[in-house]
């Protein structure tokens, strides 16, 4: 998802863990994305459901 996000030239950022918890040190837990377009935001995220 993140290489989508840059390769569209959307803002992205991509959180990795630090292992203070149960989840290993470096596991990506969340991918930011925007401020942009909802349009082109909305076309990587479309295939995801909200929780």
């Amino acid at each position: 998802m993140f290489g989508e996000t840059q390769s569209a030239g959307l803002v992205g950022y991509m959180v990795r863990d630090a292992g203070h918890t149960e989840i290993p040190p470096g596991t990506v837990t969340v991918v930011g994305i925007g401020p942009g377009p909802r349009e082109e935001i909305d076309e990587l995220t479309s295939a995801f459901s909200l929780v």
